[in-house]
């Protein structure tokens, strides 16, 4: 198997309700070269089973781990599994919006060296209504944002 150019991990827990639409909206992207790996934590096969079903559209790993509680725990060991140099972050209950994989390569392209790519995002309910749109907090020139700035605006 080709080694993919971009590894998504999927922390999940009791998501159910989203996680079927956060799947679909990477199938969407129309792109061979991703790989999924979805690590879950809920007490039925529930969200096993979904990410089950997108076994014959996405190259995806599904693993159960109950030991594991926080996103942070689930997402650390899908980074120890991914197999690309590029790792981003689904979250169970986000989506993609349409074309962000040719936005990724494009931008991966242009800044190969970068270390983190942070972009806007909208804020969606139930229904997939937008409420609102979240931005990113550092400068949007394209420029390499310098580590004191960094530091300010994003830890907290």
């Amino acid at each position: 198997m080709q080694k993919p150019w971009l590894s998504v991990i999927v922390p999940s827990h009791d998501g159910e309700r989203w996680l079927g639409t956060a799947l679909q909206s990477i199938v969407d992207q129309q792109d061979d070269g991703i790989e999924v790996i979805v690590i879950d934590a809920s007490a039925t096969e529930a969200s096993l089973d979904i990410a089950g079903s997108f076994r014959d559209r996405l190259n995806i790993l599904v693993e159960r781990r109950l030991d594991l509680g926080p996103w942070t725990a689930k997402a650390n060991l899908g980074v120890k599994q991914a197999r690309s140099n590029q790792i981003c972050i689904l979250h169970q209950d986000d989506v993609w919006q349409p074309n962000r994989c040719a936005e990724l390569r494009q931008w991966l392209s242009s800044t190969p060296n970068a270390i983190m790519h942070l972009h806007p995002c909208y804020i969606i309910d139930e229904r997939g209504r937008q409420l609102g749109l979240w931005r990113c907090p550092l400068p949007d020139d394209g420029s390499p944002v310098p580590p004191d700035l960094f530091f300010e605006r994003l830890l907290v």
